[in-house]
C-alpha cells in the first residue's frame, strides 16, 4: 500500500540512507539536501514522505512560493519538487501510485490550490514519461534550471 504523509523526522534515516543512481542524481536532489535547505525556507516548502507498507521509501517537497520558472496568473499553484524514491523500491509502481494520489491529497489538504506544476529535465525521459502517464501536461515553455533545461508540466486539480 502506498501512502503520502507529512515528513516525520523519524523518517530521516530511511530517506537519507539511500543514494540515487548517478544518472538520477543528475536530475534531482536527494532528500538530505532538501531537508537541510528547507529549514531555511520553512514557510514556503512542505516536505512529504512516501510510505510503502508503512515504510518511508520516497520523498518530495511542495513549494508554495511564487516560483521563478512557472508564473501562472494567480497563486493557486504548488510546485512539486525533488521527487525521489529509494532505488531498491523503484519499478514497483510506487511513484506512479503516489503521483496518482497527489492531486486528491492536495485538494483535501490545500483546498485553494488548483494546479500542480513541476520542471523535469529534458534528458530525464523516464520521469517525463511517468508524469505524462499520470496526467501531467507539458507547456510550450521551457526553463533553464541549475541542472539544465526543464520542461514545465502541469496537472489541473
Amino acid at each position: 500500500m502506498v501512502k503520502i504523509i507529512a515528513y516525520n523526522p523519524e523518517h530521516f534515516y530511511a530517506l537519507t540512507s539511500y543514494a540515487l543512481t548517478q544518472d538520477q542524481a543528475r536530475f534531482t536532489s536527494e532528500p538530505a539536501d532538501i531537508l537541510d535547505a528547507s529549514k531555511e525556507d520553512a514557510q514556503d516548502y512542505l516536505n512529504f514522505s512516501i510510505l510503502y507498507h508503512e515504510k518511508a521509501v520516497g520523498f518530495f517537497s511542495l513549494d508554495f512560493s511564487f516560483h521563478r520558472f512557472y508564473k501562472p496568473r494567480d497563486k493557486k499553484v504548488v510546485i512539486l519538487r525533488s521527487l525521489s524514491l529509494n532505488p531498491y523500491y523503484q519499478g514497483k509502481g510506487i511513484a506512479k501510485k503516489a503521483l496518482l494520489q497527489l492531486s486528491s491529497f492536495i485538494k483535501e489538504s490545500f483546498s485553494p490550490i488548483q494546479e500542480i506544476a513541476l520542471g523535469v529535465h529534458i534528458k530525464n525521459t523516464r520521469a517525463y514519461d511517468l508524469y505524462k502517464k499520470v496526467g501531467y501536461q507539458p507547456l510550450d515553455e521551457m526553463f533553464i534550471g541549475e541542472r539544465g533545461p526543464l520542461y514545465i508540466m502541469v496537472f489541473k486539480i
